[in-house]
């Protein structure tokens, strides 16, 4: 099933399952629903949920919604906009794509708690293409402007191997 395929795949994504606790409710190309049990570690000082999470959720959200069964997409931009504080123990969250062109896509994040939506509105510019020639390209030019540029730059001394050891 998608759901089966989703949480095999995404399940490596151990930052937002393993340490944070999302879990993926539905899963299809286009379109992902997740949710995640609040616990005390999610909080800040004043004893809201920290806005890192629901970006974390939202971003996971994309993730499932943008790449599943589809081309790889990564975020071109984000945006999230925080309307109210979270009331409840379990966030929920629906991501949909808007629309999607050549190589960009537009989706957009709702998260509810309690099954009150409109809490929390995020969207995600996202990008993709064949990214094989152009991503190989761009780690070689990378791998060149350190190698021998930024390299000659550091103090030798902190890879010389003294003789007296």
């Amino acid at each position: 099933s998608n759901i089966d395929e989703a949480k095999e795949l995404f399940g490596k994504d151990l930052y937002a399952t393993s340490t944070t606790g999302i879990e993926i409710l539905a899963a299809e190309p286009g379109y992902a629903k997740c949710a995640l049990k609040i616990e005390d570690k999610h909080k800040n000082a004043l004893g809201q949920v920290m806005g890192g999470v629901f970006f974390v959720m939202a971003d996971f959200a994309f993730a499932i919604a943008s790449n599943f069964k589809q081309k790889p997409t990564v975020t071109q931009t984000s945006q999230i906009v925080y309307l109210s504080p979270v009331k409840g123990s379990t966030l929920y969250a629906e991501t949909e794509k808007i629309r999607s062109g050549r190589s960009t896509c537009f989706y957009k994040w709702d998260r509810a708690h309690h099954h009150r939506p409109n809490h929390r509105q995020c969207s995600f510019c996202g990008f993709f293409e064949e990214l094989s020639t152009r991503l190989k390209f761009f780690f070689v030019i990378c791998f060149h402007l350190c190698k021998y540029l930024l390299l000659p730059l550091l103090p030798l001394t902190a890879f010389r191997v003294s003789p007296n050891l």
